[in-house]
């Protein structure tokens, strides 16, 4: 005769415990945080690069213009410091909605770096809406003509 052993059926149910999914969850929690983060990060930068740019253009136009004066120009010939651009503080882009000002002021130092020339210094100073305040220097100089 044949005996029927007690066999324990086997489990057909599979699948994931709680914990596995908790754990899953929180991994996933911890990748998505992290994307965030770096988004933020990102739109930060890009922010400050833009108003970096922006004011290199501005300080770069300034000294162009004046650069392109006549040497024999008054304006060389005279010592000036930080002239603050009578348009200043503005706002080259006022649809961005950023808030960022601009501030210019021209600085001539007569006879610098040597006798004749003239040293001009473009500084542009913004203002963000967290007030934090950045500057950029451009420098350029001008051979001085006696009149």
């Amino acid at each position: 005769m044949l005996r029927s052993r007690n066999k324990k059926p086997e489990s057909s149910e599979s699948g994931f415990t709680l914990i596995e999914v908790l754990l899953a969850m929180a991994i996933l929690a911890v990748g998505l945080l992290s994307i965030g983060v770096a988004q933020l990060s990102a739109m930060k930068i890009s922010s400050r690069s833009r108003n970096l740019s922006q004011a290199t253009y501005v300080a770069e136009q300034n000294l162009d213009s004046i650069l392109a004066r006549p040497s024999s120009d008054s304006f060389f010939t005279t010592a000036q410091s930080n002239v603050t651009d009578p348009n200043s503080p503005f706002d080259i882009d006022p649809t961005d909605n950023d808030n960022t000002t601009f501030t210019v002021s021209t600085s001539v130092d007569v006879d610098q770096p040597s006798a004749g020339l003239s040293l001009v210094t473009i500084n542009v100073v913004w203002d963000t809406p967290s007030r934090t305040v950045h500057s950029i220097n451009l420098q350029g100089v001008k051979r001085r003509v006696s009149p």
